[in-house]
C-alpha cells in the first residue's frame, strides 16, 4: 500500500478496536501489523525519529507510546492484556500524582510521609516502564538518560550518606559482567579499568582493551629493570588488564579524556582519608594504596567496601578537568 492507503487503513482498525470489544484484539493487531508496514517505508526512505512521531501525531492520530504498544502486539512482544494493564497503570500513577499535588497545595489532607513515600514508588515504577527505547538514539536522547540516571543515583546516594562523614558503599562491577572481555565472570585485579569505567562512564570494554594497549606501549618504552624484565618474560599477564595497571598507563589514559590529578597530603592536619567530609563531590576516581576506586558524590562504587571505615589514606584523586 501506499502512505496514505495505510495511515487509512490503520486509523480504520483502531476505530473499530474501540467500538467492538469482542474483535478489538484482531483490530488491534491488524492495526499494528500495517504500523510495522509504515514504519519500515518509513526507515527505508530515511525519515528521521522526530518526522516519525509527527507523522503519528499529524497523519495516524496517535502518539508514539500508543503505537509502540500496536506495533509490540502486532509481533508478540506484548499481549493486549499487557497493554492495557500499562494503560491502568500509567492512568493510577496520574491520579496519584494529581492527588499529590493536591495535597501540596493544600486541597486535601496534610502530606505525610506515608504520601512522599507512595509517589517516590510510583515514580519510581514509571521510570522503569519507561526505560525503553525502540528507535536509533541520538547524542540527546543519551544525554536525557545520562542526566535521569545521575538524578536517582544522586538521590539514592543522599539516602545511603551517613551521619558520621563515612562514605557508604554500593556494589559496582562497572559494566565488566556484561563486558564480554573473557573470564568476566571470575575475580580480576580489575580494580583501574572497572573504576574509571564507572566514573568516566564510559563502556568498560572500551576502558579495559584502551589500559590493554597503553600497557604494552608501557613495556615497549620503559627503561627500568622492570621493564626489561616484562619484554623478556611476556605473557597475557603482563598486559592484560585483569593483573594489575600502573600509573604510567592510566595516567596518560585520563589525561588523555580530560582529567586531572590532584595529590592530597600525606601526613599533618591536611591528610585526607576516604570520607564524605574529606573528598570533593562529583564523579572522582581516587588513589588509594594499592587500589583505584570510582567515588561518585561522596559514594563508594565497587564491588567491595574498600573505605576501612573512613580509616583509609587518600594519595589522590582524579576528576574531569
Amino acid at each position: 500500500m501506499d502512505q496514505d492507503r495505510l495511515i487509512r487503513t490503520i486509523r480504520a482498525h483502531i476505530a473499530k478496536g474501540a467500538m467492538y470489544g469482542d474483535k478489538s484484539e484482531q483490530h488491534y493487531i491488524s492495526a499494528g501489523r500495517y504500523l510495522l508496514e509504515l514504519k519500515e517505508a518509513h526507515d527505508a526512505h530515511e525519515g528521521s525519529w522526530d518526522e516519525w512521531e509527527t507523522l503519528l501525531k499529524d497523519k495516524v492520530g496517535i502518539g508514539k507510546s500508543r503505537a509502540s504498544e500496536l506495533m509490540q502486539i502486532a509481533d508478540g512482544r506484548k499481549t493486549p492484556d499487557e497493554v492495557r494493564a500499562d494503560t491502568s497503570h500509567r492512568k493510577q500513577e496520574h491520579r496519584d500524582r494529581q492527588r499529590l499535588l493536591s495535597v501540596r497545595n493544600g486541597e486535601d489532607e496534610p502530606e505525610t510521609n506515608e504520601t512522599k513515600i507512595k509517589a517516590l514508588l510510583s515514580g519510581a515504577e514509571r521510570a522503569r516502564l519507561c526505560a525503553r527505547f525502540d528507535g536509533v538514539p541520538n547524542q540527546e536522547v543519551i544525554e536525557a538518560v545520562r542526566r535521569t540516571a545521575d538524578a536517582w543515583n544522586a538521590l539514592h546516594a543522599s539516602m545511603l550518606a551517613t551521619k558520621d562523614g563515612r562514605c557508604p558503599w554500593i556494589e559496582d562491577d562497572g559494566g565488566r559482567g556484561k563486558s564480554g572481555v573473557p573470564y568476566a565472570d571470575e575475580k580480576a585485579g580489575d580494580c583501574v579499568a572497572r573504576a574509571i569505567a564507572i566514573a568516566t562512564q564510559k563502556p568498560y570494554r572500551e576502558v579495559h582493551d584502551a589500559l590493554i594497549v597503553g600497557k604494552v606501549h608501557h613495556a615497549q618504552v620503559d627503561s627500568s629493570s622492570y621493564g626489561k624484565w616484562v619484554r623478556r618474560r611476556g605473557g597475557v599477564r603482563r598486559f592484560d588488564a585483569d593483573h594489575g595497571c600502573a600509573h604510567e598507563v592510566y595516567g596518560p589514559y585520563l589525561e588523555a579524556l580530560g582529567w586531572k590529578y590532584t595529590v592530597t597530603p600525606s601526613r599533618g592536619a591536611g591528610k585526607v582519608h576516604l570520607r564524605a567530609d574529606q573528598l570533593p563531590p562529583g564523579r572522582l576516581v581516587v588513589n588509594i594504596s594499592g587500589h583505584l576506586v570510582a567515588v561518585i558524590d561522596h559514594v563508594i562504587r565497587d564491588t567491595y567496601d574498600c573505605g576501612g571505615e573512613g580509616r583509609v589514606h587518600v594519595k589522590g584523586y582524579w576528576r574531569a578537568a
